[in-house]
């Protein structure tokens, strides 16, 4: 009787055992031979971010040296084994990662029969095997709008140039893109590229920015751009390449990471060089947690996590990931008219949150393009999370020592509210609410209330 127990022990033991690979992965190798894989372990990095924020640190660079130094350890220790296996076992074109930022593993083009052989040595250290995620650039369209080309309404909507006027352009602060790249030999965008620890491409490892799809470069514009089209024209920047035509999330969580510890061509990190804004044009379905641990690890190195809401309007609860997680601030697109652009994504989050958190120019807006001296129109969520990007930038450039919270209650308690009538999407108070957030950027506001 005691063999028989210990042998249906055994068996629900391998049973659990077995039940890492998502049967959605196991469905997948039906059609395809290879898929680049997540492999998520069971110790999540959260209890060493929470034992960093017990402890005083003299700056913010020695705090991101902690918190790059410690994570690193901690995962580096959790996933030395299975590195070492699959590193013996994949091929050339089986790319391993292990990442320091959250306790995962990308494998590129893993086959099942390497997945099987890994649950099967590892199962008790892995928490779920899944294919890896694939998100999109959150550009939508091209635009005709001969008024936006002359008037840079955006720039002005929000009182940007007045802003200037004070003194305040985003000098001595770096903000950093997750999107498509840069094409930084633009004429508007050349002159404040910062070089040094200044790009990182995790597809092809490339050692200058480059963007074959516009959406960066027009995005870096509107943040950073000189020639009147950017919110921020004093601000250096830096750029990873997370997207081309689409995002893979092994692009999207090297990209965060080293936003947090830049590295050369990934080497040689040095967290002193990190941004303080890194604005992600990117995004996908709500509800979806895999980015939370980099937004944790931004949050507690002092740089601001930013996100459009997507393009998934006008319904109510249609806000996406990462943007409708609790770390990230969420931003909404309005046009030229103050209004809601009819595409922007509305809350509230599938836990009844209040997203967007806050609005800014997102339709017919105006900015480099392609080629060095080219510029187009483009809409989307994406162009205005970028104009937040810049004010955060000019903000920090009046009190360099806000916090995050604080660069952004800045935001918050300055931004213009409208007249409103009724409360949208089941809010339960008019502000902030579910269309605006908390309002409407204006950033000559913004400036006025920090001290």
């Amino acid at each position: 009787m005691a063999k028989i127990i210990i042998a249906f022990a055994l068996l629900q033991c391998s049973l659990v055992l077995g039940t890492k690979i998502t049967p959605e992965l196991q469905k997948s190798f039906t059609k395809h031979s290879s898929i680049d894989t997540i492999i998520t372990l069971k110790e999540s990095v959260s209890s060493v971010l929470q034992n960093i924020q017990l402890h005083n640190y003299k700056d913010h660079d020695a705090k991101r040296v902690a918190i790059y130094e410690e994570l690193k350890d901690f995962t580096s220790g959790k996933q030395r084994e299975i590195l070492k296996f699959l590193d013996s076992r994949a091929s050339n074109h089986q790319s391993v990662v292990g990442f320091w930022v959250t306790n995962k593993i990308s494998v590129r083009s893993a086959d099942l029969q390497l997945l099987e052989e890994l649950e099967s040595r590892f199962a008790d250290q892995i928490s779920e095997i899944r294919a890896g995620y694939s998100l999109e650039p959150l550009f939508i369209r091209h635009d005709d709008c001969n008024e936006c080309r002359s008037e840079r309404w955006n720039i002005n909507q929000i009182r940007a140039p007045e802003t200037w006027a004070l003194g305040y352009n985003g000098t001595n602060i770096t903000v950093a893109s997750s999107d498509t790249g840069v094409r930084y030999t633009h004429e508007a965008l050349i002159s404040n590229y910062r070089s040094d620890y200044g790009w990182f491409d995790p597809y092809d490892h490339t050692i200058t920015p480059n963007d074959t799809i516009g959406s960066g470069t027009h995005n870096m514009g509107v943040m950073v751009g000189s020639h009147g089209i950017g919110v921020a024209p004093g601000a250096n920047w830096i750029a990873c390449k997370a997207c081309s035509f689409s995002c893979s999330e092994f692009a999207l969580l090297g990209c965060g990471q080293w936003a947090i510890c830049p590295t050369t061509n990934g080497s040689q990190p040095d967290c002193s060089k990190a941004p303080r804004v890194m604005s992600h044009s990117w995004g996908g379905a709500g509800g979806n947690p895999f980015y939370n641990d980099v937004l944790s690890a931004m949050v507690e190195a002092n740089i601001v996590p930013l996100f459009p809401v997507g393009g998934s309007g006008p319904g109510c609860g249609t806000v996406g990931s990462p943007a409708d997680q609790r770390n990230a601030a969420g931003v909404g697109a309005i046009g030229v008219d103050t209004n809601m652009t009819s595409f922007s994504s509305r809350g509230p989050t599938s836990d009844g949150r209040v997203k967007p958190d806050i609005v800014a120019p997102g339709a017919s807006i105006y900015s480099a393009w392609l080629g060095d001296s080219s510029y187009t129109v483009l809409s989307g969520s994406s162009s205005a999370n970028v104009h937040i990007g810049g004010a955060v930038a000019v903000v920090l450039s009046k009190n360099s020592s806000l916090t995050v919270s604080g660069v952004m209650r800045a935001l918050y308690d300055s931004a213009w509210r409208p007249q409103m009538d009724s409360i949208p999407c089941n809010g339960t108070e008019l502000w902030p609410n579910n269309y605006f957030g908390h309002g409407l950027l204006d950033v000559y506001s913004a400036v006025n209330i920090v001290s």
